[in-house]
């Protein structure tokens, strides 16, 4: 293979490789970057709940294996986070954006009979992850100086039908495959028929 010795050669391809390490690291997805990853594959249940280590994040990617059905089926389980009833969306499947849980966060089963296996990873916490149910007329207003990115959310296993968010009165997709923003000062409504679990995080504007 020849050698590459030129300078500009070099730092085109410098250029290159931090660029691509930049945009990684600035994926509204993976808002604090993808380095030092610790991997995190675990079963959890009622009895056997998992908390984030302090000064991190962790990123839920996928539920594996066949424990985690319980929400499509209806059945009476949750996956459950502190301050959130359910993380998981049956009328939706699993969106293409991870659940983002901050530090100190205990992720759990509500029901004694069911587990979830959870992939995913830890990283240093950089944004704020907010994880927060909305009941029917409930809202939740940015703060200022910061924005809001929407990944995903959780409904109620009795709800009758898709969970329904507004911004100033107009809809928000939150089944679509990219984070959705919402800038500081603005109010995120549930403007549906049943409670939701909004998944998000803050990050400086």
């Amino acid at each position: 293979m020849k050698k590459i010795n030129s300078l500009p050669a070099r730092v085109l391809l410098s250029w290159m490789f931090l660029g691509g390490a930049v945009a990684r690291a600035e994926d509204p997805k993976y808002p604090d970057g993808l380095s030092a990853q610790v991997p995190v594959i675990q079963r959890v249940s009622q009895a056997a709940p998992y908390t984030v280590p302090a000064g991190k994040n962790l990123y839920i990617v996928n539920l594996a294996g066949s424990n985690h059905r319980c929400g499509v089926a209806r059945l009476n389980c949750y996956l459950t986070a502190s301050g959130a009833s359910n993380l998981l969306n049956p009328f939706l499947g699993e969106p293409n954006n991870p659940i983002i849980l901050g530090p100190g966060a205990v992720v759990a089963s509500t029901s004694p009979a069911i587990a979830f296996d959870i992939n995913g990873f830890l990283v240093a916490a950089q944004v704020v992850p907010v994880v927060k149910d909305l009941v029917p007329g409930a809202s939740y207003t940015v703060p200022s100086g910061m924005n809001l990115h929407l990944l995903r959310l959780g409904v109620s296993l009795s709800a009758i039908s898709p969970p329904n968010l507004t911004v100033g009165g107009v809809g928000v997709s939150v089944s679509t495959a990219e984070p959705v923003p919402v800038a500081g000062g603005q109010t995120v409504v549930n403007s549906g028929d049943s409670w939701v679990t909004m998944i998000a995080y803050l990050k400086p504007q």
